[in-house]
């Protein structure tokens, strides 16, 4: 991934999670390292989507190897719970909207 004029290799088996935040892409690392990138959620999206990610909402693409618990909530949506990779840090919790829940639950059995 390039980060402000300098590259940082990534691969793919190191990273857990992308998530956005005030426009400014992270990669979440299995080893609980932060990268930024200059890309886009969408960009990311196109670039591994045959890799065992998935969009799970406008913040977050999850790799499948980074969820610990998925559990239905209110209004038919699913909360996600992702391992915590970042030392001291509660695990990270996103939502499924119920409108990509069916997609989401056949991505991850099929991923398993």
């Amino acid at each position: 991934m390039q980060q402000s004029g300098k590259i940082t290799p990534v691969r793919y088996s190191e990273i857990a999670f992308f998530y956005s935040e005030n426009k400014i892409v992270y990669i979440v690392k299995t080893d609980g390292v932060l990268v930024t990138t200059d890309f886009t959620l969408n960009e990311v999206e196109n670039k591994v989507d045959e890799q065992g990610f998935y969009r799970a909402n406008r913040q977050t693409i999850v790799h499948v190897n980074s969820i610990e618990q998925v559990q239905s909530i209110e209004n038919g949506k699913l909360s996600v719970i992702l391992k915590p990779f970042i030392p001291n840090e509660k695990a990270v919790q996103i939502i499924i909207s119920r409108y990509k829940k069916q997609e989401f639950l056949n991505w991850f059995k099929g991923s398993l």
